[in-house]
């Protein structure tokens, strides 16, 4: 416990909880001239294609020109006019997520009849865009044509060069898979609590055929960029345009595409198993140039192979090295399994040969309505579902497996022999589902006013993730026979009650004004979050028995565990934990000429902890650490945070052939609520546990 508030209490002094790296939309930058001097009024009017939607500028008093709160991706055909001079048209042209693209325009004069000069641009390209750090841009024509193997976010998040994965979970950077952010229209899409994938939903929360472009930031010089050590991860949705498109598709897999003979060993049993996925993605106008809509739908029908593991035939002796054929019999298993159904009307479900159902699906729906030229709004809703089935557990912990397990030394079976060795074999209501519930929605204005642009965005997600169980409520029990377990039924140890759920809420105000050379930006910040978690070994009661006939007469178990609430009404205790966040930052980026920028910025963050309700322990309070005294329900006083920020670009041949980037900055990562929310259900203040171990009874 020592140790435990000892790292509470450092986490939390060093902690601006989860700050957000909302990036959004794409910007587009640049000067007008002549060729000799720079132009001002020019008209910049750069349009979407596919949806018609306009965005217009005037360069200023020193050329320039500035647009910000773009869609991402393309293609915009860019024209560029002024009065006397030939107008200037770009096709093909591709904006990127989180970055301005530089387009310097240079009309000539002439004393002709005006005329139109048509250039075509070359789609996307990092080398015109007026970033200063390290970034992986992967557009929809990526996206689209990418080999995945599960179809996941991080199939594609990992092409940056310094992204790893092991499993399900990337990590960046060389860090810990917690210590990147990654959002979807500005909405956290992160797995806040911090156990499983990096990605909430089981690593899958959203359909990559609903994606339009993903940028992962290493070193991005950008005060909007923060909550990361790693990566800062953003991605946007598809929006509907003028045309009507939809697609479908359908992805399998299953046993009889797998093989199970090797060489001229026999054949392995092979259970069911298949993995197929249906989908469907549609987009149009409701109003044309005005509104559209767009949404993907994904169904999987999911069905995994139960354990490998199957009862000895009676009569055939059992042999410690077969991993196929475990120790128990046929027959006992039968026997115990009617046992159960006949006496407490329990079904335990089956003990081989079965396959678990795990259902997902996921849905997404965005409007986009382009109010006028210099209003914009979206709002965006998705929801994935899913399920993991999961064999139980192989711990015991508190209690000691070598120690309830003692083995048999003349038989020659070892300690600590538990349910998941070859000695035994589980019912099916030892399996658990983990079950990954994850909402977001998301809802963004962007407005103009001459030189100014504002963004005013909202988000919500919501983490959900229980565990649910076959059989209904039974006490966890493990039957022995010669010291180690025989047979186990009821619900794994840690499952009955095991919670995870995250609520993270964001409100963010940004804006943009253009001044000359300078391009000035900032914004304001609240975010509000809660956690709440459930967690108690042994909820329903774990004995273990040292034989079939001291379950059958009722003997005393010889070991048992069980956690309870504290509570007059025995409702479960859940821990809860809220934190607040708010920021503020600014930054400017000056354009000393069109060939050099360089970018400042400053963040402030301020974490409020609100107090912990019914988590003073009186007895710990007593207890004295190097003469100090500390209480379970103890928080530090948030302190304020700086991130200053210093960024440059600098194109060194003038036609954007070489770039030189750079900048330092420091960066405030977050920490996942598990590291923190122990303290609140460890503190013996929500629930208690007792437990024994008797080794002295004869196995």
């Amino acid at each position: 416990m020592q140790k435990r508030v000892y790292h509470l209490l450092a986490l939390l002094l060093l902690l601006p909880l989860a700050l957000m790296a909302q990036v959004t939309t794409a910007g587009l930058a640049g000067m007008v001239s002549d060729g000799e001097e720079t132009i001002i009024g020019a008209t910049i009017t750069a349009t979407h294609v596919p949806s018609g939607t306009v965005y217009r500028a005037v360069s200023n008093e020193s050329g320039r020109y500035t647009i910000s709160g773009m869609r991402a991706g393309g293609p915009y055909e860019v024209e560029v006019s002024y009065i006397g001079l030939k107008s200037k048209k770009f096709t093909q042209l591709t904006l990127t997520l989180g970055q301005s693209t530089v387009l310097n325009v240079w009309l000539n004069e002439t004393s002709a009849k005006l005329q139109e000069v048509q250039v075509f641009a070359t789609g996307r390209s990092n080398m015109r865009t007026d970033r200063a750090g390290a970034v992986t841009t992967i557009g929809s024509n990526e996206i689209t044509t990418e080999p995945t193997a599960h179809r996941q976010l991080n199939d594609l998040m990992k092409l940056t060069p310094t992204a790893a994965t092991t499993g399900s979970i990337l990590a960046v950077g060389g860090g810990n898979y917690r210590q990147s952010y990654v959002t979807v229209d500005g909405a956290a899409y992160n797995n806040a609590f911090g156990i499983g994938s990096n990605l909430p939903g089981n690593g899958s929360p959203i359909s990559i055929d609903a994606l339009e472009q993903i940028t992962i930031s290493t070193s991005p010089f950008d005060v909007r960029q923060n909550g990361f050590t790693g990566a800062a991860i953003n991605a946007v949705t598809k929006a509907g345009t003028n045309d009507l498109k939809g697609s479908a598709y359908f992805y399998t897999t299953n046993n009889h595409l797998r093989g199970n003979k090797v060489g001229d060993l026999e054949e392995m049993p092979r259970e069911q198993n298949h993995n197929t996925t249906y989908g469907f993605s549609l987009g149009g106008p409701i109003l044309e140039n005005k509104l559209f809509f767009f949404v993907n739908a994904e169904l999987e029908d999911n069905v995994k192979a139960g354990p490998t593991a199957y009862a000895r035939p009676d009569g055939v002796e059992w042999n410690p090295n077969d991993n196929l054929y475990h120790r128990p019999t046929v027959s006992d298993m039968n026997a115990i399994q009617n046992y159960l159904a006949t006496t407490y009307g329990y079904d335990p479900g089956s003990y081989q040969g079965y396959s678990d159902k795990a259902p997902a699906h996921k849905l997404l729906a965005r409007l986009d309505w382009n109010i006028d030229e210099n209003n914009t709004l979206n709002v965006r809703f998705s929801k994935s579902k899913s399920k993991e089935i999961n064999p139980p557990s192989p711990s015991v912990s508190p209690l000691k497996a070598a120690t309830i397990f003692p083995g048999n030394a003349t038989l020659g079976i070892a300690s600590g022999q538990g349910h998941t060795s070859n000695t035994a074999l589980y019912f099916q209501s030892q399996r658990y589902s983990k079950d990954y519930n994850f909402t977001s929605v998301a809802a963004e204005w962007n407005t103009k006013w001459g030189e100014m642009s504002n963004t005013l965005r909202g988000t919500y997600s919501f983490q959900d993730e229980p565990r649910s169980y076959e059989g209904g409520d039974f006490p966890t029990t493990h039957i022995l026979k010669d010291g180690a377990v025989y047979a186990a039924f009821g619900p794994d140890i840690f499952t009955d009650g095991n919670l995870v759920q995250v609520k993270n809420f964001v409100i963010t105000d940004e804006m943009t004004v253009t001044k000359g050379i300078h391009k000035l930006f900032g914004g304001i910040q609240f975010e509000s979050n809660k956690a709440t978690n459930g967690f108690m070994q042994g909820g329903n009661g774990f004995f273990v028995y040292k034989s079939w006939n001291d379950f059958v007469n009722h003997a005393t178990p010889s070991a048992y565990l069980v956690t309870m609430a504290a509570r007059a009404d025995g409702s479960q205790f859940l821990s809860e934990m809220n934190t607040r966040l708010f920021s503020l930052y600014l930054q400017d980026q000056i354009n000393v000429s069109d060939q050099l920028r360089f970018t400042a910025g400053l963040r402030f963050e301020k974490p409020i902890y609100p107090a912990l309700k019914d988590n003073y322990n009186h007895a710990f309070t007593k207890l004295q650490f190097d003469n100090n005294r500390y209480t379970t329900d103890q928080l530090p006083d948030g302190s304020v945070t700086l991130s200053p920020r210093f960024g440059f670009n600098w194109n060194i041949d003038g036609h954007q052939r070489y770039v030189l980037r750079g900048g330092t900055g420091y960066f405030v990562g977050r920490l996942p609520f598990v590291w923190l929310i122990s303290a609140v259900g460890n503190s013996n203040c929500g629930q208690i546990q007792y437990s024994y171990m008797d080794p002295t009874k004869e196995s």
